[in-house]
């Protein structure tokens, strides 16, 4: 099989040094103390919320599972926000800084990326920098010029309307998670600089239709006036990868070592793990959508997938993990990106 194209860089050629992979044990300590101090956050945020929405005379509802009765959006949360909105009038990105929890003293908008172990664990990682910006502030966007006012919401495609309860499910997800805002869509007059594109719902896979699908946020409609049109590349970092053929490598090899057992690929949808990188509070503005069937607006406060520079972004996510991997050995294989298996 012909080596990967000059072009391309495996993602832990600069690794410095084999690190002793972590044990069963310290593993699990470790996922136990991240839940831990996940929960801790969360009570933190809620409290935090709670706080600022009573001193404005406003009740933060208690959080609820989705309705049984079919995918909606969380309307108590939608209503209460807007409430506040209108009443304290917050700019759009102190209100974002409200709902992530971001002091002047610890602006990361994502508390699970803690800069001071990203730096020790990925010293000698070739975009390091770009991954504790990240990690301390969020992930900016650099345009070429200024987007313009709307005047009006652009329609959503079709899809949207026709599979209407996944992209509520999908919406909802996202709302309780507090990776976007739902709100009333008068709350554009308060906040006339956000920039709506439409959303679509295409297929996931086999899974069914009726129930399941992936939504996009069309941010290249439209064609000359787009989000994606008024984005600088040359302010995204260029995605490096680990070329394909080294996966038909790996199990080429295992299959040589072990020649009376079936190889295996275990494979699963990443998309969650990239919802981490969250957009810097001062460009959330510019990944806004809109549900006319429920008078919502909503801003998407994680870095977009359908965004020009989310390929970048991921990739000095990916990177890292790779990075970690890369330089990591175990009993089987002392060194590489796939030591772990």
């Amino acid at each position: 099989m012909p080596d990967p194209p000059p072009t391309e860089r495996s993602l832990h050629d600069s690794a410095q040094h084999v690190r002793c992979a972590p044990s069963d044990a310290k593993l699990r300590t470790t996922l136990a103390d991240r839940a831990s101090r996940a929960q801790l956050w969360e009570a933190i945020r809620l409290a935090t919320i709670s706080s600022a929405f009573r001193s404005a005379g406003v009740a933060l509802p208690i959080p609820t599972s989705a309705d049984a009765a079919g995918p909606s959006l969380n309307k108590l949360l939608q209503a209460a926000m807007s409430e506040f909105i209108r009443r304290t009038r917050p700019s759009l990105p102190a209100f974002v800084e409200l709902v992530r929890c971001q002091p002047p003293g610890d602006y990361r908008p994502n508390k699970a990326m803690v800069p001071a172990v990203l730096a020790q664990q990925c010293r000698g990682y070739e975009h390091l920098d770009a991954l504790l910006q990240i990690a301390s502030e969020g992930v900016r966007v650099r345009l070429r010029r200024p987007l313009p006012r709307q005047t009006r919401f652009p329609r959503n495609h079709p899809s949207a309307s026709e599979r209407l309860p996944v992209l509520r499910a999908n919406i909802r997800k996202e709302q309780d998670l507090f990776r976007c805002l739902v709100l009333d869509a008068d709350i554009v007059e308060i906040w006339p600089e956000s920039f709506a594109s439409p959303f679509g719902v295409v297929n996931k896979g086999d899974d069914d239709t009726d129930t399941s699908g992936r939504v996009i946020h069309d941010l290249s409609y439209p064609e000359d006036g787009s989000v994606n049109a008024y984005t600088d590349p040359s302010n995204v970092p260029k995605a490096t990868f680990e070329h394909c053929s080294s996966v038909a490598r790996e199990i080429l090899r295992c299959k040589l070592e072990n020649p009376d057992h079936d190889v295996l690929v275990m494979a699963g949808d990443v998309a969650s793990a990239y919802r981490n990188a969250y957009t810097h509070s001062a460009y959330v503005h510019m990944f806004a959508g809109f549900i006319p069937e429920d008078n919502a607006i909503i801003i998407d406060m994680s870095a977009a997938f359908g965004w020009t520079g989310s390929a970048g972004t991921y990739s000095v996510l990916g990177g890292a993990v790779a990075f970690i991997h890369g330089s990591t050995g175990s009993g089987t294989r002392r060194r590489g990106f796939y030591n772990y298996h």
